[in-house]
């Protein structure tokens, strides 16, 4: 894999040639990856005793030296942490203060003597309280004395569990946004910058272009830059007639689209336009002719049946009725079975043959709805052709494709082989899989898939950046307490790790450990793990865990939590923002032409998160910032014109 990674960067710099530049980054991979090589070597020539292996450490590294948003996502986070030193160095001292003043209360007491007895015990109780996962075990002792004693408890979980707390997400959050908002202005002023530049290039000076120049450079964007040479070729010698005419034919469709007037060219502002519309993700422009099947006289009347959908006197219902009348039945058919098949399992056992013995009626009338399906999922493709199929209601089809084909593909295999309990599960769970497309009518679920949605990108990047500190923090802990936590391990005996058999809970292995820290993550009896590399480590071994706390649970999934609360705000925002301005969005579909375009709903993750960190006028002000700033003669220079 390092040397896979070394031939992409140097493949890299040989395309790229002087315009390829090695960050400092690149720099660090590149030494991360020496490292590797020789930590290798020396794990294949060393063949006696134990040798902490470097590369395990490193690989998290490697991948962030080189995957850019989560270069931008670490950098993010990292400026966080001056601003968590000081909250968590005032939690640190609110710790100590209440520690010490328990230490003197509870002296002589049963309380003291279990709860407070030395410095350590009770500072680690204290720290624990302040993530609630022994409360109220530690205290109930001291109330048992008096209940005047819980005043102490309260008044220190208001104030470092709902006061520093709080102020410990604000803090984190207020740091992470100031960043985000200073990367986001970095990015509009750059992208307004290049929109500039190229529309300068393009009109060669004038202020607007021609649809013709602006076909060119839609057929250079959208082969991506691979056939770039191929089409200006292909456009300038006529060589390609039918290419020519499809890529103008898609050019003109998305201009009527998004109606842009090119009588008089396009200006700058409509070519701004354009380009948004080109890379937002939720604006899909097909890049090949529409299906030609609709367009036939039998595809045409199977659109219209499909049209009229299916009238029974005065009750009408569009075929998308149908089609849920028809999951909603097979969804009570399959409650009916599980119910069944939990009596038989109670009654009989699970030895018992009665479960297979109903299974071929259920078996049977699975396969009838598989068939019902594959017939829907069939006309669907006919009447609005693959292109249209895949990509408009991208989850609801693509499902739909996988389920049936993983429905035909196990029945096909029962069939053959028989059906077995395996089967059997494997089977309820897919056809589960179909009825999950009912959820979209709960108004509730249909809001949280929307937010979901919204929140891919935050998730994907904070989730790959948690992952890598599970991978640092699961290798650390696999080299430091590997082997050392097994059943009837003579240190565990008689603790409530050994009674409650957390046994699972090691670092033996790169999967265990990562068992370990998510259930550590949790918190949930956090401190009864702890507790048991404690003593078969030492108490130093505690600040592994606390600092593996304070990472992924007081920063990481503190901004995961503040950004889901603002993301909620500006999807709110965003659909009354719709509902007052009609033209917010993009509902147009053109297929006069043979092409179609995907709606536009809502605003899509980039603007949603444009609208999180920065007000209008700020974004307003970061596009009108820069200037293209060269000299007329240096334009000139530059113009692509048609003797180029």
């Amino acid at each position: 894999c390092l040397l896979v990674i070394l031939l992409r960067m140097w493949m890299q710099h040989r395309t790229m040639g002087t315009s390829s530049e090695i960050s400092w980054w690149t720099t660090l991979g590149l030494i991360a990856i020496g490292v590797s090589l020789v930590d290798g070597v020396a794990g294949v020539l060393v063949i006696r005793g134990f040798v902490p292996r470097i590369s395990r450490l490193l690989r998290p590294m490697i991948y962030l030296c080189f995957t850019r948003k989560l270069q931008l996502t670490f950098a993010r986070v990292a400026a966080t942490i001056p601003e968590v030193l000081s909250v968590l160095s005032a939690l640190a001292i609110w710790v100590f203060c209440f520690t010490w003043f328990g230490i003197l209360l509870f002296m002589r007491s049963d309380e003291g003597a279990r709860e407070f007895k030395a410095w350590p015990e009770a500072l680690a109780n204290m720290w624990i309280l302040f993530t609630t996962a022994n409360c109220p075990d530690v205290f109930l002792r001291a109330i048992n004395l008096d209940r005047k004693y819980f005043a102490f408890f309260w008044i220190y979980l208001v104030l470092t569990l709902y006061l520093l707390n709080t102020v410990f997400l604000a803090v984190v959050y207020s740091s992470y946004r100031n960043r985000l908002c200073s990367d986001m202005k970095h990015f509009l002023s750059n992208r307004s910058y290049a929109l500039k530049r190229a529309f300068v290039i393009v009109s060669c000076n004038d202020r607007s272009i021609s649809a013709d120049e602006f076909c060119r450079l839609f057929a250079v964007v959208q082969s991506k830059g691979r056939i770039v040479d191929q089409l200006h070729t292909s456009y300038e010698a006529n060589e390609d007639e039918e290419a020519i005419s499809a890529l103008k034919e898609r050019a003109e469709t998305v201009l009527q689209v998004l109606r842009v007037d090119t009588e008089h060219g396009i200006d700058y502002e409509s070519f701004v336009e354009v380009w948004d519309a080109l890379f937002d993700r939720t604006v899909h422009f097909y890049k090949t002719r529409a299906d030609s099947i609709p367009h036939t006289e039998s595809g045409r009347r199977l659109a219209e049946a499909l049209g009229a959908g299916l009238s029974c006197g005065r009750f009408t219902a569009t075929w998308e009725v149908c089609a849920d009348i028809v999951i909603a039945s097979e969804l009570c058919a399959l409650l009916f079975q599980t119910v069944r098949f939990l009596d038989i399992e109670a009654g009989d056992g699970p030895d018992s043959g009665a479960l297979l013995d109903d299974w071929v009626l259920y078996f049977s009338v699975g396969v009838a709805f598989t068939w019902v399906y594959a017939a829907e999922v069939i006309i669907k493709i006919a009447v609005l052709g693959w292109t249209h199929f895949w990509n408009a209601h991208i989850l609801r089809h693509r499902l739909d494709v996988v389920v049936v084909v993983a429905r035909v593909g196990l029945e096909l295999w029962t069939f053959s082989y028989g059906a077995t309990f395996l089967n059997i599960r494997l089977l309820m769970m897919v056809r589960f899989l179909r009825c999950i497309q009912l959820f979209r009518h709960v108004k509730p679920l249909r809001k949280l898939w929307t937010l979901a949605i919204r929140l891919v990108p935050a998730y994907m990047q904070l989730g790959s950046l948690l992952f890598l500190l599970f991978c640092v923090y699961a290798t650390v802990g696999e080299q430091l307490f590997g082997g050392m936590i097994y059943v009837n391990n003579p240190g565990l005996a008689g603790t409530q790790f050994a009674k409650a058999g957390y046994f699972p809970m090691n670092f033996n292995d790169f999967g265990s450990a990562m068992m370990t820290l998510s259930t550590l993550m949790v918190v949930n009896n956090w401190y009864v793990i702890v507790d048991a590399y404690v003593r078969i480590t030492s108490r130093a071994s505690s600040m592994f865990f606390v600092s593996f706390f304070v990472l992924a649970n007081l920063v990481v999934l503190n901004i995961l939590v503040t950004l889901i609360i603002e993301c909620f705000a500006s999807t709110c925002d965003a659909k009354r923002a719709s509902q007052e301005r009609p033209g917010f969005a993009i509902s147009v579909r053109e297929g006069s032409t043979g092409y179609e375009v995907w709606e536009h709903r809502q605003l899509c993750a980039r603007d949603t998160l444009l609208h999180m960190c920065l007000s209008e006028d700020e974004i307003y002000a970061a596009k009108s910032d820069p200037q293209v700033g060269e000299s007329e003669s240096e334009t000139e220079s530059t113009c692509v014109t048609d003797a180029d």
